[in-house]
């Protein structure tokens, strides 16, 4: 089963896009998606776009748009800041009252205990880093590395 934070009662979900970059063999995030209830924001070359949902139901999402430098940055009013520069960064800032709630990827679940962020997507413990990251990859890139 998943953990009831992959439920969709309420939830959202944070993505990138990573293509291969660089000569070294790096990755970057081109696009980040930040997934509500309503809509997407679609985070891409430093401009911030919205897709609808099939479950839009004209409710509107609120949100602010910042820039920092070479960052573009999405503060959502449920506290959850998403940052991104467009290339190898992406940065996800929780609000305090996000502490021990249903977070789950990652980041980790943040509890304040390091010894249980890497956790599968199925909710089981995982010692290895390449195979805790690869839970955690969608649909669209599981088939491609088969």
């Amino acid at each position: 089963a998943l953990p009831i934070c992959n439920s969709m009662n309420g939830s959202m979900t944070i993505t990138a896009e990573s293509v291969p970059c660089c000569k070294q063999g790096s990755t970057c995030s081109r696009i980040v998606r930040i997934g509500t209830m309503h809509k997407t924001i679609v985070m891409k070359d430093g401009e911030v776009t919205e897709e609808a949902n099939d479950m839009n139901t004209g409710d509107m999402v609120s949100y602010q748009v910042s820039k920092n430098g070479r960052y573009t940055n999405v503060k959502m009013p449920n506290g959850i800041e998403v940052s991104s520069d467009g290339g190898t960064a992406v940065k996800i800032a929780l609000a305090p009252r996000w502490k021990d709630q249903k977070v789950c990827g990652l980041c980790g679940n943040n509890n304040g205990d390091m010894t249980d962020d890497n956790t599968a997507r199925d909710g089981s413990p995982r010692a290895s880093t390449i195979n805790f990251a690869n839970t955690w990859k969608n649909d669209a890139a599981r088939s491609e590395e088969h």
